[in-house]
């Protein structure tokens, strides 16, 4: 059935089939939840001019790049701390010893 739908979609965005033809396809293929609507001239300008009207909207932050596993590496300024750091596979604290060396880290919660 879903090629059935593929194959029907293709031939009309290809020119091969009329939109009548097609909604006819999808109806026989069982297909309920859409079919295509034949738009005029004025309602395609008015859905241009709306999305134009809305435009881009960029997110708010960037996204957070997590590593995969925790920061082992030695960090003087950390010495002597627990430090919490999420990652891909969740959230750990991460204790350092008094030369700055990751000597533990535990996952106090799963991503």
């Amino acid at each position: 059935m879903k090629n059935d739908i593929n194959e029907t979609m293709s031939k009309y965005t290809a020119g091969e089939k009329t939109l009548e033809e097609t909604n006819a396809a999808l109806r026989e293929a069982g297909v309920t939840e859409f079919h295509l609507e034949h738009l005029t001239e004025e309602e395609l300008a008015a859905k241009r001019e709306r999305e134009d009207a809305e435009g881009f909207i960029p997110a708010t932050e960037e996204a957070e790049v997590l590593p995969k596993t925790p920061d082992m590496r030695r960090r003087k300024e950390l010495a002597g701390q627990v430090v919490r750091q999420k990652t891909k596979t969740g959230v750990y604290d991460v204790t350092y010893d008094e030369d700055g060396y990751a000597v533990k880290a535990k996952r106090v919660q799963m991503a």
